[in-house]
């Protein structure tokens, strides 16, 4: 099992709105290129250069459209991975403009893991009057909190906090494929694929691939209890 757009914490569909623009560029750029090779070769000839420039372009364009347009489940779950990373790096980031550098250092070790210390005083900054109304500095803590008990094998802990992140943000597509695979973790399956089902529903948009990865999750499950 493993571990994708928030207004404030990016973790792929700002993007992945851009990818049917991204796959017609690559498109275009393909049929451009393979348009000049037909034309030149109607003419006296075709340097041989060109040919293997054509040949290099068609290896690469062809790999990338597949990748956007008929992901594979490597594909699903390289983009998912890459999703993760990014917004581990987000919320670092939204902490430390929102709280200062110092709190990064008492909230991370230097080798970048949260410390155990991180609990209390991200639970100290949710209740706090001055952080309270800041719904995109309260997501980011409630999801750090999650990811700490998730990272330690206690998803009963990390669901609460991922439910709160999700009174922020309903549909937000990380907030709730977390959920979903928490409630996995637990057994609750019927829960795990109505957040699923939610995830899908994310405001920005998602990718084919996590798309495709959520479906497949749904699906999964819905074959589990028959």
């Amino acid at each position: 099992m493993m571990q994708q757009d928030h207004p404030h914490l990016t973790h792929g569909s700002s993007s992945t709105n851009k990818l049917p623009m991204l796959a017609l560029a690559i498109g275009g750029v393909l049929f451009a290129g393979l348009a000049i090779t037909y034309w030149l070769l109607g003419r006296e000839g075709i340097h041989p250069l060109w040919l293997i420039g054509a040949a290099a372009l068609i290896s690469i364009a062809l790999p990338m459209l597949r990748a956007n347009l008929f992901p594979s489940a490597k594909d699903c779950a390289s983009e998912y991975e890459f999703h993760e990373k990014r917004l581990g790096e987000k919320i670092r980031q939204q902490i430390s403009e929102k709280l200062g550098s110092e709190e990064i250092e008492r909230l991370y070790s230097h080798t970048g893991v949260v410390r155990d210390s991180a609990i209390d005083r991200c639970r100290e900054f949710i209740g706090d009057n001055s952080t309270r109304h800041d719904t995109g500095l309260r997501f980011a803590l409630l999801v750090l909190l999650a990811r700490f008990h998730e990272t330690r094998g206690e998803p009963e802990k990390s669901i609460p906090y991922l439910k709160e992140a999700i009174a922020i943000e309903p549909h937000d597509f990380f907030a709730n494929f977390r959920l979903a695979i928490n409630y996995e973790w637990t057994g609750d399956n019927s829960s795990a694929a109505h957040h699923y089902r939610q995830a899908l529903k994310d405001p920005g948009g998602i990718s084919r691939a996590m798309e495709k990865l959520t479906k497949a999750q749904v699906e999964r499950l819905r074959g589990d209890s028959r």
